[in-house]
This record gives C-alpha cells, structure tokens and sequence, in this order.
C-alpha cells in the first residue's frame, strides 16, 4: 500500500547516526500497558526409566498389552496403567482397554526428548500498541519503565482514538489468539496460551480512548529485523531530577515489530517513485530542475548526483552544493524522521562547482579562514600561462557573497584592502 508522505527541510546540519540506524525526531504513540498477566507456560518432566522401558516397548512391539508387560517385567500387569498415564496424556500412546497403540510421531519425539510436557501457569507483562497492532512481551526491567510511564501522568500526551476493531474485545481473547499464532514481539517459546482464569472481562477501550504518548526513538535494521528504543520526556513541566533536568523513561522493544517496519518506511521513503520528487521540492525551495532519482547511502541517508545545468540551477539558488541537508519527513499519524541528503557532482562541469563550495564549507567550518579558499585558487592556476583561468578570484569572492558569508568575504580580500603603498 502507498504512503503519502510530508517533506520539510530544516535549516540545522542532520544528526550523526551510524549507517543502520533511523532517528525519529517526534512520535505521538498510543500503547495500553498489561502487567502481570496469567499465562500458561510449558516446560518439560524427564521420563522415568520405567516410562523409558514402557515407551521402547511400545516402538518395538506396536502394541504393548498389560500380558506383555507382566510377562516381560514380572511385574503386576494392573501396574502398566499408572506408569502409562503421562505418555498417554502426551499423546505418544494410545490407550485401548488392557492395550496401548504406538503414534509413532508423537512417540518418536517424546523418546528422543526423554521429556513429557507440564504445563503451568506463571505471569507477564505486555505492551500493546493498538496503533500498529503490535503486542510486546516486556522483560521485567522493561516493565518497569512501561509501569513509571503509565503512572506518572505528566508523561501522558492526551487519549486518542482506540481502533475501532478492538474497542469491546476481550483481552484474554486477543493476547491468546496472538500467543498461539506466534505472533507476541518478545515472547518465549515455552509459553503457548494465556491461562484459562484469565479475566475474559478485561475489555479493550470499552470507552473508545486508549492513552498517547511522545516519544523519540532510534530504529536500528539489523538484517530483516527491526529494534526499536523509544524515550519518554514529560509532556508537562512537572517532573524533575535532584539536577534540575526531566526525567527521561526509555523503553527498548525487541524486534521485529510493525512500529518499527512503519518507521523505517519513513527512511526508505524518497524510494517511491513519487515522494523523491517530493523530497526534491522540499530540497529546492520548490525548483522544477529536473533530475535522477536519489541513491540510498545508508539507512535515512540519501543522495542526488547532479549534472552541470542542475547543479548552476541549485547554485543560483544560494546552496552550497557542497552541505548535507537535513530533511524531515513525517507520515500520516505524525511520525517525524530526520533524513539527512547530500548532493553529488555527476559531470566535470558540476565537479569545478563543487570544488568551490566544498573549499567555502572547508573554509566556514575553520572559522572563515580564507586558507582553503587560497588552496583552491592556486590549484586552478593552469600550467600553461597562454590557458585562461578556470576558478579566479572574482569567482570566488562572487561565489561567497552570494552565499552571504561576508566575514569569509572580508577574511580573503584582507590583504589586498590594507595595502597602502
């Protein structure tokens, strides 16, 4: 399904972040928390020898009678009853009578385990994000973070609208559902179900609201997963540490989850084949030059290469071609993801422009010294004096004034403007 999304650039430089990780500036983000919830959890019983004997028997023979195993063992044949149970309950024999049928499957799986299934109940702690339709299985140090957020109600944003799907269900039936699917972000393998004394009279947002929340967040690809960091401040002036500084609750979600796919989307979104013109627009200040789609450097880093007519367009513009821009862009639901694009020369032509707005970046980042600027001037000096000059001074000095760095302007003409003699 296409997205349709919003580009803005900002006039700061873009945030270092390594080459898998996406920055979300801002996210409202609406979540319901479930602490201690009653699950029923697998684990496994070994086998006694007994059982061993009685389930080898079992593969051998086919069928194992209560005759069989008096004759085998000399033991009572009322005895084969009791010490069959838990392989009966496992599914690996079958009880007809005084007799027990081998499922050969099921039996050649609890054989190779040595192991019977016990299933008990213990607890734990959910996060559901009703916005992405995302269940989470907390750790406990993560439940915590999630039970201070939930608490303290200066960190709440607002109560939005609940999807309209999970207004009225019943808790227990949907996290069921979901655990029995596989489909719990986080979950361990051993638990299979909620327990059967789960409160079925948990429904969700019977009032149609579900509390929201602001966040930052760091998304990080790792392979086909995705890891999600959110952090918390408080959307009130409430709280504050013995240092005078908000308090910030940071929540790390394991991956992969649908909240984290959404926003790397918003990462990958000048790939579309309609939002990189609009990333273009938003770049050129509304500019019709037309140019090649952008190549993907790293995760929410992109880049232009431009020929020599588009690069003479920008800079009329008054850009440095030389700068990475930062770019927000945002969804739907209000999710801003900084994006950080750069230009690059895709001719000779564009490459001499280039050169100078790389020497004036050079230039403004050592505090307007005229050094690279010189550096510049005396590598386009040509070999042979019959050749004109490709970059000159007056070029230059054009190039700076028209970028509005006027101390960088005074700082190269300084010595020219002081000679007296």
């Amino acid at each position: 399904m296409s997205q349709n999304f919003r580009f803005a650039r900002t006039n700061r430089s873009p945030r270092p972040v390594d080459g898998n990780t996406a920055s979300i500036k801002r996210a409202p983000i609406r979540l319901e928390y479930w602490p201690d919830v009653s699950v029923r959890k697998r684990s496994h019983s070994p086998l006694t020898n007994l059982e061993i004997f009685v389930l080898e028997c079992a593969i051998t023979l086919g069928t194992l009678t209560t005759l069989h195993f008096e004759s085998i063992t000399g033991l009572p044949r009322e005895l084969l009853h009791p010490i069959a149970r838990r392989l009966t309950n496992e599914d690996a024999l079958a009880r007809d009578s005084s007799s027990y049928r081998i499922l050969p499957e099921r039996a050649a799986a609890v054989f190779e385990r040595q192991a019977v299934t016990k299933l008990g109940d213990t607890k734990r702690s959910f996060l559901f994000l009703p916005g992405t339709d995302d269940i989470v299985a907390l750790t406990p140090q993560t439940s915590r973070a999630v039970g201070d957020l939930e608490r303290l109600e200066e960190y709440r944003l607002a109560s939005a609208p609940a999807p309209p799907d999970h207004c009225g269900v019943a808790r227990s039936e949907l996290l069921g559902d979901r655990i029995r699917q596989r489909l719990v972000c986080g979950l361990e393998d051993d638990i299979v179900d909620v327990s059967d004394h789960t409160g079925s009279e948990d429904l969700l947002f019977p009032d149609g609201v579900c509390p929201a929340y602001l966040c930052s967040a760091h998304v990080r690809r790792d392979g086909d997963r995705s890891q999600v960091t959110l952090a918390f401040q408080p959307a009130r002036e409430v709280r504050r540490t013995a240092t005078g500084r908000r308090e910030l609750i940071q929540i790390e979600l394991p991956g992969p989850t649908n909240l984290g796919e959404a926003w790397l989307a918003l990462a990958d979104a000048p790939s579309g084949g309609s939002q990189w013109r609009a990333l273009w627009r938003a770049l050129t200040s509304g500019g019709n030059v037309t140019t090649e789609a952008p190549s993907r450097l790293a995760t929410g880093r992109w880049q232009f290469r431009l020929d020599g007519l588009t690069a003479e367009a920008l800079a009329a513009a008054k850009q440095n071609l030389a700068v990475e821009a930062a770019v927000e862009v945002t969804n739907a639901e209000d999710a801003i993801l900084e994006l950080a694009v750069r230009f690059a020369a895709g001719d000779q032509h564009a490459e001499r422009l280039f050169a100078l707005d790389r020497a004036i970046a050079e230039a403004r980042e050592a505090g307007d010294s005229p050094d690279p600027l010189r550096g510049l001037l005396a590598q386009s000096v040509p070999p042979d004096p019959r050749m004109p000059q490709l970059t000159t001074q007056d070029d230059i000095l054009a190039r700076v004034w028209s970028l509005g760095h006027f101390q960088l302007a005074y700082a190269l003409t300084e010595p020219q403007d002081l000679q007296y003699d």
